[in-house]
């Protein structure tokens, strides 16, 4: 790596940082991290100019010299083009990606989640990055639907698993999601991540908070029948949920996730604006959206991002999020 070479890999790497939503102000408080196996310093050699780099420690990736040009800052000669081509996966310290958008146009495959459409930690990205987290997410959906899954947990013990939810459901804001292969509830807990993805035309099964267990049961007999082409799909749980807003209890099939990379990506692809719920944590975690222009932020009242359980998330969820129909080669098999 030349050292304009290197310049201008610091300066992707200054760049991510700050697209992952560090300030200026906090960037020159924090210590640099490795480029090309040095130690990278507060100023890289840009073949006789300098370039400013304070990196943040929590971010890391490798530069590829292999894809788009990017632009060092010479101070010699005002600018200077440095032939650092990189296809960066940077991440931060969540796992989630920071990379900086190169000079190539990623190819469209969906409209990107616009300001109005950004709600608690959602990250504001290029539109360019916001392609690439929805290919990636449209990919890893596909995969996870496609693989092997059953409803035989549903059918083999459904007596007891509308007794247990009754009772989960009856607590303010309670709910519970049920795994169809086992008929067993997700722990409580569980390091994982609730997103609402369902195609046009499916719509939520409700009834009064106050209702018996017999018109629950009832209910729930309903939703099974209703949902079960979309619970065999893999991912697919069968949610339970408990709205003390509208005093009903709700039941819809969700898709749990792995990962916040997954909320983010197939989030994007999906346009799941509603978010994910965190079981562990019991906090919202939003895909990116592309603001009109950089550094314009969302408004103080869409940075909620814990909720009181996972009735609220979900009362919040279908209050504002579009159904999902995925295109009509999705197809995996067909790719």
């Amino acid at each position: 790596m030349t050292p304009l070479e290197r310049a201008a890999a610091i300066g992707l790497m200054t760049q991510a940082m700050l697209e992952a939503g560090v300030s200026g102000d906090d960037a020159a408080k924090m210590a640099p991290v490795l480029v090309d196996g040095q130690a990278a310093p507060e100023e890289g050699d840009a073949g006789g100019g300098t370039i400013s780099a304070q990196l943040a420690a929590s971010i890391s990736g490798q530069v590829d010299l292999s894809e788009a040009s990017v632009k060092a800052h010479d101070t010699a000669h005002d600018t200077a083009s440095a032939t650092a081509r990189r296809d960066a996966q940077l991440r931060d310290g969540r796992g989630r990606f920071a990379h900086a958008a190169g000079t190539g146009t990623a190819e469209k495959v969906t409209e990107p989640i616009g300001l109005e459409g950004a709600r608690g930690n959602s990250r504001p990205v290029s539109h360019d990055e916001f392609q690439r987290y929805a290919a990636e997410g449209r990919d890893r959906l596909r995969a996870i639907q496609s693989a092997p899954w059953s409803t035989r947990g549903l059918d083999d013990g459904w007596a007891g698993i509308k007794a247990r939810a009754y009772a989960e459901v009856r607590k303010p804001w309670g709910g519970a999601t049920v795994d169809p292969r086992t008929g067993k509830d997700l722990p409580q807990g569980a390091d994982k991540y609730a997103m609402s993805i369902k195609p046009a035309g499916m719509d939520t099964t409700s009834i009064g908070e106050h209702a018996s267990a017999e018109e629950f049961g009832e209910a729930m007999d309903v939703a099974k029948a209703k949902y079960g082409n979309q619970l065999a799909k893999g991912g697919s749980y069968l949610g339970i949920f408990h709205d003390d807003d509208l005093n009903r209890i709700d039941i819809d099939p969700v898709t749990v996730l792995d990962t916040l990379q997954e909320v983010e990506t197939i989030g994007a692809w999906s346009h799941a604006i509603g978010g994910a719920f965190g079981f562990a944590s019991g906090d919202g975690f939003w895909p990116p959206h592309v603001p009109p222009s950089p550094g314009v932020q969302m408004s103080a009242e869409d940075d909620k991002h814990h909720w009181a359980g996972p009735g609220q998330w979900h009362s919040h969820a279908v209050a504002v999020q579009e159904p999902h129909d995925e295109p009509e080669d999705a197809d995996p098999a067909a790719e």
